[in-house]
């Protein structure tokens, strides 16, 4: 009965020994990828929590690297501080000047990046002056604005 408890015991041990080998080893294969792909799909947080443990490993191979892996959550956390507002929010403030805007001209703005916007962490994150600077960007509303604002 010992025997079989300590086979047990060894044997979970082995297999956890392998899992983990097999997760360092997945990772050490292209983290760069791994979080550049994170954040194409919008998932800051995670590529955040990759980057970290990247810094954290022996992953990095010269001082540059790590400067480079710093500098990403830098700028990633300087986006999701520009990156602040809701669609409602956004909506509300271009209404005002805009009463008739139609979703329609939300989608064109949207499409030709008059309206700043970015998917983090699932949520749509709309830049925190883009209703301000919709009025700067799309000739329509730079009219519109300049006709309210003499």
């Amino acid at each position: 009965m010992i025997t079989i408890i300590h086979f047990c015991r060894s044997w979970r041990i082995a297999f956890s020994m392998v899992l983990i080998t097999g997760l360092i080893v997945s990772c050490k294969l292209s983290p760069t990828k791994n979080y550049n792909q994170l954040i194409d799909r919008g998932e800051y947080s995670e590529a955040e929590r990759v980057i970290q443990l990247m810094l954290k490993s022996n992953y990095k191979t010269t001082p540059q690297a790590e400067l480079d892996l710093a500098f990403e959550l830098e700028r990633l956390d300087r986006i999701k501080l520009d990156f602040q507002k809701t669609e409602a929010e956004v909506r509300e403030y271009v209404l005002k000047y805009i009463p008739d805007a139609s979703e329609d001209d939300f989608e064109r703005w949207e499409a030709d990046q008059a309206l700043e916007w970015r998917m983090i962490d699932g949520k749509k994150r709309y830049f925190n002056r883009a209703g301000r600077n919709l009025f700067r960007i799309d000739a329509g509303a730079k009219k519109i604005w300049r006709e309210l604002h003499p």
